[in-house]
């Protein structure tokens, strides 16, 4: 019987080890989640208040996490849904409408065109380029020069 004493105690050292290990390994994991919600805030923080706000008390961490913890993982995947899937804007989509605008600036439309010619390229300009810019322009004068 000593044997299956000494297996059965050797089996709960390990049992509550593991334990112990899946409860530092939830830690780790939730102080990274937190970290990555630090970085997103930062950036946030200026420009998108009300969101940051909004996203902050929506993946709260609870117990056992400090009250002041924010699942940054489910933060991004939100952020991501909406600037992506919820159709914001699609990634690398304001490089592609930068680059139309400085096609446009850099070729010149040739001289002896038609008014349809000229009509579609300022219509295709002002309706599916400027409005999706990265850094749109301050105001409608700045948009003719």
């Amino acid at each position: 019987m000593t044997a299956v004493n000494a297996r059965a105690a050797e089996n709960a050292k390990i049992t509550e080890a593991n334990v112990t290990k899946a409860a530092q390994r939830q830690l780790m994991l939730a102080e990274i989640q937190n970290e990555f919600w630090l970085a997103i805030e930062m950036c946030m923080y200026d420009v998108a208040p009300i969101r940051m706000a909004a996203i902050k008390s929506t993946h709260a961490m609870t117990h056992p996490n400090p009250a002041t913890w924010v699942d940054g993982v489910a933060a991004f995947k939100e952020l991501e849904r909406a600037l992506v899937t919820d159709a914001i804007a699609a990634p690398g989509e304001a490089i592609c409408h930068d680059d139309e605008l400085q096609r446009l600036r850099t070729e010149h439309i040739h001289d002896g065109c038609t008014v349809d010619e000229f009509s579609s390229r300022v219509n295709t300009a002002l309706v599916k380029v400027i409005p999706f810019l990265d850094r749109p322009f301050k105001d409608s004068t700045a948009i003719s020069r």
